[in-house]
């Protein structure tokens, strides 16, 4: 699939800063936006079997590089790119040199085909077009930032989102997306990485530098990431159960309750459902995979629940 570009916001602010300032930051919205990628594209694929029968499978709709991005970069004829070599690194401007990418803060990618057929159930659900939405905006955002760092520390980040992707997203996962087994695991893993990238630069002061202020912004996200996406999980998985609930109010409405075909609320009570793979719905797999024999779901109302993608 090729590469979905979007123009940045013109009014949109440009951060600056020395790298001592940004890199830091740059390093704690990454590892915010991949847990929530995973978290979007686990509701997504959740919502979509249990509210409409289609079973999507998150390792097969997720790619390991991007495939949506804001902005471009810049390539100038005059100035000069990072300096490399500099004596006081921590001090070098994040921006303004002469080659300067648009480096994402996930670089995961979804499938052509999930996102068509989202698109298509999405004519006739308001929500499946926002979780697409989501998962989208979750691949695509971007910063500037000198080119040289894009291909150094960043390159090392983007191979650990693909390897805690994979695990986090396998058949056999017993943690919920958002866990502190899966922040640790990616944590220990960019940091170990980092510090062997620095090693190698020796003779590149500026990019062993960022090997430290990339670990300096991981070390935050190690005691803040946790509350920040406990807030945005609770927010939108109450948003799709209002949605669902909605949905069953409306759908009683029109049909008096004496429809003929499967109803809403039918389908979702159900213990299996009718899929592409003739299995159960994936939140009753996660369930029993989490020691439960079924999904906490006192209610219609909540037949989402925030412990299958945080539990924190």
């Amino acid at each position: 699939m090729p590469r979905e570009t979007s123009q940045r916001v013109q009014s949109a602010p440009v951060e600056s800063g020395p790298l001592r300032e940004s890199l830091p930051r740059h390093a704690f919205e990454r590892i915010r936006h991949f847990f929530l990628f995973c978290f979007y594209v686990e509701l997504t694929c959740d919502y979509v079997e249990t509210l409409h029968g289609i079973s999507f499978d998150p390792r097969h709709v997720t790619t390991h590089c991007a495939t949506h991005q804001v902005d471009s970069g810049t390539r100038l004829k005059s100035g000069a790119p990072l300096n490399k070599k500099s004596k006081q690194p921590l001090e070098e401007s994040t921006t303004g040199h002469s080659r300067m990418d648009a480096a994402h803060f996930n670089n995961l990618g979804l499938t052509a085909d999930f996102l068509r057929r989202l698109e298509r159930l999405g004519d006739d659900d308001e929500m499946v077009s926002e979780l697409r939405s989501r998962c989208i905006d979750m691949c695509r955002n971007t910063r500037l930032l000198p080119q040289a760092i894009n291909l150094g520390p960043d390159k090392v980040i983007d191979r650990v989102h693909e390897t805690v992707r994979l695990r986090t997203f396998d058949a056999s996962a017993t943690e919920p997306c958002i866990s502190v087994t899966n922040i640790r695991l990616y944590l220990d893993m960019a940091v170990s990485a980092l510090r062997i990238m620095a090693d190698r630069k020796e003779d590149e002061p500026t990019l062993q530098a960022t090997g430290d202020l990339y670990i300096e912004g991981l070390v935050r996200a190690e005691s803040e990431l946790a509350r920040t996406l406990k807030d945005e999980v609770e927010g939108m998985v109450a948003e799709v159960n209002r949605h669902v609930a909605q949905m069953l109010a409306d759908q009683k409405q029109i049909q008096g309750g004496g429809a003929k075909k499967r109803s809403l609320s039918t389908m979702l009570s159900a213990p299996t459902v009718s899929t592409s793979t003739g299995s159960a719905p994936r939140r009753i797999i996660r369930a029993k995979r989490m020691g439960r024999a079924k999904p906490p779901s006192p209610g219609v109302d909540d037949i989402f629940s925030n412990s299958f993608y945080a539990d924190m």
